[in-house]
């Protein structure tokens, strides 16, 4: 456009070309009929934003795929070094040298569960996790939770005891792992939070809305409790809570908010009852 002393000035224009293809007696095509559409304010509005979910969809696969991959290839050298670890534990060694190895084996291990969580966190995260469905029964679960975590209660000094008013042939169908993940997530933050006393682990059946009944899992303890501010974010990703003294409890974050997203593919729900 000109103005009055003679420059030129320049519109944008934001425009929407739409062609409809011409074919022939053939099938081929011969041209096209082309509209050209001002956008107003408000489409123009729409289409960026349509432009800013996009990029931001496309940098979150790309994160989220990023974390896999990086994950998948930290874990195949940190399971030689377990393995390697392992087998330097049992050859001749001083107390000193067994301390050390010891401190090798507990810190690869942690290390390793957090792999775990961030490769199950971006897996979730991109929507490609597939829960198993097969027949299990309720104490081999319960069980199998005691097994695993009862050391880590016993170096407490604390009880950690099961219940369950399922008979011992009693069967369920789900996601045996998947399941087992989610009571190791609870009954663990239950120990950490538990310097003297109790874990109880129960599993019961509750009715369903459809008629059939669900199984239900509660974890309670004599730990320090948490307050109702800190319990909103109990199940929020890379968030911790504080303990008693007011410190953060070291951790990735991910574990209960892993645990709560399991759950919501299952079709259920997970809630916290608790007080200082």
């Amino acid at each position: 456009n000109g103005d009055a002393d003679g420059s030129v000035r320049c519109m944008e224009r934001l425009v929407e070309l739409r062609a409809t293809p011409l074919y022939d007696d053939n099938g081929d095509i011969t041209g096209a009929v082309e509209v050209l559409h001002n956008l107003n304010e408000q489409e123009r509005l729409a289409l960026r934003l349509q432009r800013a979910r996009e990029d931001a969809a496309t940098a979150h696969a790309a994160r989220a795929q990023f974390v896999a991959t990086m994950s998948h290839e930290v874990r195949t050298p940190l399971n030689a070094v377990l393995g390697m670890t392992d087998l330097l534990r049992l050859t001749a060694l001083t107390r000193k040298q067994k301390s050390y190895v010891q401190i090798m084996e507990s810190s690869s291990n942690m290390l390793l569960s957090l792999v775990d969580n961030m490769i199950d966190f971006s897996t979730i995260e991109s929507g490609k996790l597939e829960l198993k469905s097969v027949s299990f029964h309720v104490t081999d679960l319960l069980e199998r939770v005691l097994e695993i975590m009862g050391y880590h209660a016993y170096a407490k000094g604390i009880e950690l005891a099961g219940t369950t008013d399922y008979e011992p042939d009693m069967q369920v169908v789900g996601d045996f792992h998947r399941l087992q993940q989610i009571m190791i997530n609870l009954v663990g933050n239950a120990i950490k939070f538990t310097e003297k006393g109790e874990v109880v682990v129960n599993v019961s059946a509750e009715p369903g809305d459809d008629g059939n009944p669900m199984l239900s899992v509660s974890v309670s303890d004599t730990g320090i409790g948490m307050s109702e501010e800190s319990g909103k974010r109990l199940f929020m990703p890379f968030t911790s809570v504080t303990d008693k003294d007011g410190a953060p409890q070291k951790g990735s974050g991910l574990g209960l908010a892993i645990s709560k997203q399991l759950i919501k593919l299952m079709d259920g729900q997970i809630n916290l009852q608790s007080e200082l």
